[in-house]
């Protein structure tokens, strides 16, 4: 009998462990639902600050780019005085005056080339300084 009442608890146990198993799976089935709305917050939260971070280093990188300019742009500022108090026959003297030095310059420069260009050369143009150089016997 006892084997008997052994043989009988045995499909009757594995009946229950089965039922245990099948009870964990629908509390597994029946927390899904919730695990995907969690699932889904996480994500929405995740894009949400993504969107701020992002926010945030582009302002970080324009503020970096504007310092960087102003630094650059800091020698550059000039200033207006006033107007020029030059006049136009002023303009007109100072302009007549280096024109006029310029060519004496370049007239200059090209008088002393020659000059030197002459006492350089060996040949021989005049027939009185020729006849000088030959010796007395011709």
């Amino acid at each position: 009998m006892k084997a008997n009442d052994l043989e009988i608890g045995q499909p009757q146990r594995a009946i229950e462990s089965l039922q245990a198993e099948i009870g964990n799976y629908q509390a597994r089935l029946n927390n899904t639902p919730i695990r995907e709305q969690e699932l889904t917050d996480l994500n929405r939260d995740y894009e949400q600050l993504k969107a701020y971070y992002d926010q945030l280093l582009a302002k970080k990188n324009q503020a970096g780019l504007a310092a960087n300019f102003s630094r650059e742009q800091q020698g550059d500022r000039f200033y207006h005085a006033g107007p020029a108090q030059q006049t136009d026959q002023a303009i007109f003297a100072q302009s007549l005056q280096t024109g006029l030095s310029g060519i004496i310059r370049w007239s200059g420069n090209g008088a002393g080339c020659s000059r030197g260009a002459e006492f350089l050369d060996d040949r021989v143009y005049d027939e009185a300084v020729f006849k000088q150089m030959l010796p007395a016997e011709f």
